[in-house]
């Protein structure tokens, strides 16, 4: 809730899906270590890991992506971990998980409305949630 409240904070990346160039991912601090193994209790209540910042810089030099260490490397999952993201060229909506070692690709469908949306949300890397436009293209 602090990072994206109203789940608008998007970044451009090259797709995790290797047919297709760059898309608008959808940041969702917890989604990439979704799987409850990566999960931690402080008082005795199971809370959910989240990634830093750096875990959406793939140039990154940081040796650790999230809080428990269950990300890898940037842009990676750990088992029962997603990411959502949108193709501007075929204007539909993927996701991406891993269960196991193999990655499953699912398109959730068209969406010609947020064309328009992506031009207005897009961010530059970086945590606090919309605040600097991206350069024009």
């Amino acid at each position: 809730m602090i990072v994206s409240p109203l789940n608008n904070y998007l970044v451009e990346i090259a797709s995790p899906k290797p047919d297709q160039g760059i898309v608008f991912l959808s940041v969702n601090v917890c989604d990439p270590c979704a799987g409850r193994e990566c999960g931690y209790d402080i008082d005795g209540v199971r809370v959910a890991d989240f990634h830093s910042p750096e875990y959406l810089d793939l140039g990154s030099r940081a040796s650790r992506f999230d809080i428990t260490d269950c990300l890898g490397r940037p842009l990676s999952l750990a088992l029962g971990g997603y990411l959502t993201w949108y193709d501007p060229e075929s204007h539909e909506l993927w996701w991406l998980s891993r269960w196991g070692d193999k990655p499953s690709y699912e398109k959730l469908g068209d969406y010609e409305a947020l064309d328009d949306a992506v031009a207005a949300l897009t961010v530059q890397v970086g945590f606090g949630g919309p605040s600097e436009s991206a350069p024009d293209r």
